[in-house]
């Protein structure tokens, strides 16, 4: 699953305006052309003004939006491969296998940080941006645990949670989701969203959106994340209604 988000609101994305600065400095271009053809200088002027300053706007989008696609692969975190022996933990294109018999012990430091100290007396925090933490705490060995912090955090964590409208999965604590990050409605978002459920459409098509036309649309892809899939939980959009967003928001990138 994704979790990007474009550097735009959706009140943006319409199918007007991103059009408009689209055509806009075509339409430019044609005055100028033109213009320059009758030396016509003050058409040529109007060209300038018509053209530019879409053809600038419409360029700072793009580039926002390919640097937020590029700052997401880059920042890549991830806690993989966990079985008997240790795991992998992936930070940027790095990553580095552990093994749990070199490790004294691991600490809970704070609700979303946990402190792994090695035989050699060295250490590692890991924070709960890193993708599988949650699924990481539960794989722990008992014997490599400080104390019990963090099976207490992991009872009183999965004990408050519910179904997330989003992605399905059980893991929606009382501000957001502890699998795909997405906010509950408040009213902070009133003034971009009028209703929870253009919220939750919107939060979907993102979520579920493809980067490229050969990848298929899946709505109940299994995450390795630690939380459970909801089975009564059905998607807000269909697949037609994802492969579109995708294609007017990602595919020509």
């Amino acid at each position: 699953m994704k979790t990007i988000k474009v550097p735009y609101s959706n009140s943006f994305q319409s199918n007007i305006i991103i059009p408009l600065l689209i055509s806009l400095p075509f339409c430019g271009l044609l005055i100028m052309i033109f213009a320059i053809t009758n030396k016509n200088w003050i058409d040529f002027l109007i060209g300038s003004l018509v053209g530019i300053p879409p053809a600038i706007i419409l360029w700072k989008i793009m580039t926002l939006q390919l640097l937020i696609l590029t700052k997401d692969l880059l920042n890549h975190q991830q806690i993989s491969n966990i079985n008997d022996h240790g795991f992998s933990l992936m930070n940027n294109e790095k990553e580095n296998r552990i093994y749990w018999s070199d490790i004294l012990d691991i600490e809970l430091e704070k609700e979303n940080l946990v402190c792994i100290r090695f035989l050699n007396r060295k250490k590692v925090e890991i924070n709960n941006e890193y993708s599988g933490w949650y699924l990481f705490l539960k794989k722990i060995p008992s014997s490599k645990l400080k104390s019990s912090k963090i099976p207490d955090f992991l009872e009183w964590t999965y004990s408050n949670l519910e179904s997330c409208q989003v992605c399905g999965s059980i893991s929606m604590n009382d501000q957001k989701c502890l699998s795909c990050h997405t906010e509950r409605f408040n009213h902070d978002l009133e003034d971009e969203f009028e209703t929870e459920a253009e919220y939750l459409r919107y939060q979907q098509l993102e979520l579920f959106c493809t980067y490229e036309e050969s990848e298929e649309v899946d709505f109940h892809e299994i995450d390795n994340d630690g939380f459970e899939k909801d089975t009564n939980w059905r998607p807000l959009v269909s697949e037609k209604e994802v492969i579109e967003y995708s294609r007017e928001h990602y595919w020509d990138i």
